[in-house]
C-alpha cells in the first residue's frame, strides 16, 4: 500500500527505505493514525529544490521561501533541506504530515510518531 498523501504531486519515492516503511506502519497500520494523517510535504531532489531558492531569491510571483539547497547543517553532513534529496545517501528524511481526520492533536500525532522511530523537529 503506497503512503497517504493529500496530493499526487507530493514525491515520497525518494524517502529513505527505512523512513518509508516507518511511516507506512505509522500512517497505514497504525489503528490510531491510519485515515486520520497523510503526508503534506514530501521530498524534492537537488534540481527542484534549486528551482525553488533561485525563483524565491528572484522574487518571482508563485515562489515561496526556499531552502538554499547548497546550504549545509547538521555538522556538514546534510544539505539545503532535510526534505530534499541528500547527497550523503541520495535518499529525503524528512516529511510534513497533517491531520485529515477527526480527534487527533499535533501532540498526538508527535506522541504516536515516536513509537516508530519518527520525531517532530
Amino acid at each position: 500500500m503506497a503512503l497517504p498523501t493529500t496530493s499526487k504531486w507530493v514525491r515520497t519515492d525518494l524517502l529513505h527505505p527505512t523512513f518509508t516503511a516507518r511511516l507506512h506502519a505509522l500512517l497505514n497500520e497504525d489503528s490510531r493514525i491510519a485515515g486520520k494523517v497523510k503526508i503534506v510535504s514530501g521530498v524534492r531532489s537537488y534540481a527542484d529544490q534549486k528551482r525553488l531558492y533561485d525563483g524565491w531569491k528572484a522574487g518571482k510571483a508563485g515562489f515561496n521561501l526556499a531552502a538554499n539547497p547548497d546550504r549545509k547543517f547538521g555538522s556538514g553532513l546534510f544539505q539545503g533541506s532535510w526534505h530534499m534529496q541528500q547527497p550523503f545517501d541520495g535518499y529525503g528524511h524528512a516529511v510534513d504530515l497533517r491531520i485529515v481526520g477527526r480527534g487527533l492533536s499535533t501532540g498526538d500525532v508527535a506522541r504516536i510518531a515516536k513509537d516508530y522511530g519518527i520525531r517532530q523537529t
